[in-house]
């Protein structure tokens, strides 16, 4: 997203260290309290698609 993280990076190391596809995460914001669901679902759009990629790539 806006940060400085691999996202598909990351997706992609969790798939060749064998995490299974149906595997649980946890994603953490803690930034826009006032009213955080904007950023979320943005965080949430961008986590789906990196996983996506990952899985193609």
């Amino acid at each position: 997203g806006k940060g400085h993280l691999d996202v598909v990076g990351v997706f992609k190391a969790l798939k060749k260290v064998g995490f299974p596809a149906n595997g649980a995460l946890s994603l953490e914001y803690e930034e826009n309290s006032a009213n955080p669901i904007p950023d979320i679902e943005q965080c949430l759009a961008i986590t789906a698609a990196s996983a996506q990629k990952a899985l193609k790539g």
